[in-house]
């Protein structure tokens, strides 16, 4: 990865700052977006003190205006823009069970209208470099249903598809468009719910076959393989990095 550059969305916490601190070890300069500055400054200041080039910018990826300032940024910073990772997302159940306008937009926007609008915006800088990997991140959820989580289940199962669209359309551009399948991972967020649930997030053993949550770096590594020329035969697929659900193990064992 050395001399890439790599952009970054929800690079403050979990995945995202474990993709970032990875990228920059094998070589990438970073930039890494979110919504809340401080956790972007952490992880730039832990990718300097590791001798790496970090740079980071308060981002809104709901926004179009956002998303051009962040690409922009990523250009005037470093020149250039090679690897994309639109790992920026989120659920959240609806309010007293109820779902509104408002929240169905908020899910989309969030989860998927924005790696549409970063995918569409960071393509032409690849193009001009002759190459280039975007990596999205979705969800079990995009097809395995959560109850109560319509909207964002939704929106995951458009990543996937809208994965394997680009990667159709930017392949004359040798841009590779990939995207990982995230199961249950201990981000911050996810052992924090647990706990407020009063569950051990260590305990998944009835939803993981491996019996434990997934940690950020082992996601990141996936991410690594798919943004580096390891992969350079790799595009328009979906790689599953969730532990086995159980699922799996019910259908062998009725086969």
């Amino acid at each position: 990865m050395r001399g890439t550059v790599a952009v970054i969305t929800g690079g403050g916490t979990g995945v995202g700052k474990a993709t970032a601190t990875l990228l920059s070890a094998r070589g990438a300069n970073v930039v890494v977006a979110g919504r809340r500055t401080l956790p972007l400054k952490e992880t730039v200041n832990e990718i300097e003190g590791l001798g790496g080039r970090a740079t980071a910018i308060k981002t809104d990826v709901r926004r179009v205006e956002d998303c051009e300032a962040l690409i922009d940024h990523a250009v005037q910073e470093y020149g250039r823009v090679d690897v994309l990772v639109n790992n920026a997302g989120g659920s959240k159940p609806a309010q007293d069970g109820v779902w509104r306008e408002k929240d169905w937009h908020n899910m989309l926007d969030l989860n998927l209208t924005s790696v549409w609008n970063l995918s569409r915006l960071a393509a032409p800088h690849m193009a001009r470099e002759g190459a280039g990997a975007i990596v999205n991140v979705s969800s079990t959820a995009s097809w395995r249903a959560m109850p109560n989580h319509a909207p964002y289940g939704a929106a995951k199962a458009g990543v996937n598809s809208l994965t394997e669209n680009l990667a159709a359309e930017y392949a004359a551009e040798n841009i590779r468009v990939n995207g990982v399948v995230l199961g249950v991972v201990a981000s911050e967020g996810f052992v924090k719910g647990m706990e407020m649930l009063g569950r051990d997030p260590e305990d998944q053993g009835d939803r993981v076959l491996l019996g434990r949550p997934g940690r950020p770096y082992e996601v990141a590594y996936t991410i690594l393989f798919l943004a580096s020329r390891a992969a350079s035969f790799i595009t328009g697929e979906m790689i599953h990095v969730g532990g086995g659900p159980r699922t799996w193990s019910r259908v062998e064992a009725s086969s």
